[in-house]
């Protein structure tokens, strides 16, 4: 759908999906999330996404659909603090 919101939790990983979709489907606004800084700098840089932040609710807020492209011991928390948000 052009102009949806698609958001991804994980930078290395939801920047390799968020480059995949981005080539499938033109007019998809991307946002990512990571948990340091440094990622958020290196995937500005990057281009990947519209939207890169640290901040999990600024990244969430209208997506149609979250991807967490991040470690399976971590995945439940991550959930859980996204439910509310969506």
């Amino acid at each position: 759908m052009p102009g949806a919101k698609d958001a991804m939790s994980g930078a290395a990983s939801g920047g390799s999906v968020a480059l995949a979709l981005r080539a499938r489907q033109s007019g998809v606004r991307l946002a990512i999330c990571a948990r340091r800084e440094e990622a958020v700098e290196e995937t500005r840089r990057a281009g990947i996404a519209d939207l890169v932040s640290t901040e999990l609710e600024d990244v969430v807020a209208g997506a149609q659909f979250v991807v967490l492209c991040v470690p399976i011991g971590t995945m439940r928390a991550l959930a859980e603090k996204i439910a509310p948000l969506i």
